[in-house]
C-alpha cells in the first residue's frame, strides 16, 4: 500500500475516493476513526492509500481533477534516512 494523499477536508476525501473508484482504481481511507477520539474537530488527516501498482494512476487522475497540491510527497528527509540506512546495511561488516 502507499499513500497518496492526506487531508483534514472530508469533502476532498469523499471525492478522491469516489474519483478513484469510477477509473477502476481500489482505494482505502485509513485514520476515519479518529474523528470518534478528536471530537470531529478535524485535526488528524486522513490518510488515502492505493496497492503499490496503482499509484502513478492516481496521482495523475488527482492532477486531472485540480487536486494535486493534496498529494503527498516524500520528503527530502526520508528520502536520505532511507539511502543512509541502506549504505550502512551495505557496508557492515561480517
Amino acid at each position: 500500500m502507499k499513500l497518496v494523499m492526506k487531508t483534514t477536508d472530508p469533502l476532498v476525501v469523499s471525492f478522491v475516493l469516489n474519483l478513484l473508484e469510477q477509473e477502476g482504481i481500489k482505494a482505502f481511507e485509513f485514520d476515519q476513526n479518529f474523528s470518534a477520539v478528536e471530537g470531529s474537530i478535524g485535526i488528524f488527516p486522513r490518510r488515502i492509500m492505493v496497492i503499490d501498482d496503482d499509484l502513478e494512476e492516481a496521482q495523475s487522475l488527482i492532477k486531472k481533477a485540480g487536486l494535486g497540491h493534496e498529494l503527498e510527497a516524500p520528503k527530502e528527509s526520508e528520502k536520505a534516512a532511507g539511502r543512509s540506512w541502506f549504505r550502512r546495511f551495505l557496508s557492515f561488516e561480517r
